[in-house]
């Protein structure tokens, strides 16, 4: 394994709307701390890869090459592993 090999986690946030968001971030980058006071939740925001959205009781994946979050998520093993993701620190 190359010493540069890069992990990437995934995780839930809650978004300053209060909605939940999956994100998939390189665990470095989740792991380091530009500004002591951010949490782990922040950062997933502003620096991971968003892959799905959750607003009321509905999830929502983003439509290819648009910036639409109008393409809902209607698969049960999908919703399944959504729901199972781990909430990152809000601390």
């Amino acid at each position: 394994m190359s010493a540069f090999a890069t992990t990437n986690v995934i995780l839930a946030a809650v978004l300053p709307s209060g909605n939940t968001a999956v994100y998939e971030i390189d665990e470095r980058k989740l792991a380091a701390r530009s500004y002591p006071e951010q949490s782990q939740n922040s950062r997933l925001i502003e620096q991971g890869h968003i892959l799905a959205v959750k607003n009321g009781r509905d999830w929502y994946n983003q439509r290819a090459n648009r910036s639409s979050w109008s393409d809902r998520i209607t698969d049960p093993k999908t919703l399944t592993l959504l729901e199972s993701y781990p909430f990152a620190s809000k601390e």
